[in-house]
């Protein structure tokens, strides 16, 4: 399996690259033997630190860059800070409605 060293995950969004975390359809760029590509993800899996591209090639990722993981951990402490609170769901309020044999 190849390496992709010095990465980063990025989306394109309005025609801007913005800053992304590895998941599918995501755009990993970074450099494979020595030449900087990018890559658009089909899976991507965290645990084994691997990504799949549409054509099946898997690759594996090593070496983040460096101004990518000081990126994410700014939004993490923001995110850590905020005083976010997540609102109690009631089901009925969802529309869904009771089927036999099917459990909510």
């Amino acid at each position: 399996m190849k390496e992709v060293k010095n990465w980063r995950a990025i989306l394109i969004e309005e025609g801007k690259i913005v800053t992304a975390i590895p998941l599918p359809g995501c755009i990993i760029e970074g450099e494979l033997e020595d030449e900087e590509k990018k890559f658009l993800t089909l899976d991507v899996d965290l645990s084994a630190l691997t990504f799949t591209t549409p054509n099946y090639q898997k690759y594996r990722l090593s070496g983040a860059r460096q101004d990518y993981l000081t990126t994410l951990n700014q939004f993490i402490e923001i995110g850590k800070s905020k005083d976010i609170t997540i609102p109690d769901i009631n089901i009925e309020t969802l529309g869904i409605e009771k089927s036999e044999g099917y459990e909510r």
